[in-house]
């Protein structure tokens, strides 16, 4: 057995600006320990297999899904089933640090959802 922490885990950035330490990469199993600084967001998308549960340790996060936004705080969290398109912001001025775990592993299984701007027409 080894003691996984942010140190010895495996790095990566995404987003440009946002970082991720992969604590467990199995296939059956993720867990991922994120930090996002102010005003960062990932881009809207769903996961075909993955069930994933997203647990705020740090900072105020916002998850977009089923059309609404939902507040996380420090030490809560939110189930994200498969196929369901969701979005990760953080609108505040401090870092957030989180959680993801995933079941299976998300990395490969993650859809793009386009941007839709809709417009409203007005007579004049």
């Amino acid at each position: 057995m080894t003691v996984i922490n942010k140190g010895n885990a495996p790095h990566y950035l995404w987003g440009d600006v946002c970082e991720a330490w992969k604590l467990i990469n199995g296939q059956d199993l993720s867990i991922l320990h994120e930090r996002m600084p102010p005003f960062s967001s990932e881009s809207r998308h769903y996961h075909v297999h993955s069930h994933q549960f997203f647990f705020v340790l740090e900072g105020e996060a916002i998850m977009e899904s089923d059309g609404s936004d939902y507040i996380i705080r420090k030490h809560e969290g939110i189930e994200i089933p498969a196929g369901v398109p969701h979005c990760i912001r953080n609108d505040s001025e401090a870092d957030v640090e989180f959680l993801v775990i995933s079941n299976p592993k998300a990395h490969g299984d993650r859809v793009l959802m386009k941007k839709v701007r809709t417009i409203t027409a007005v007579s004049l």
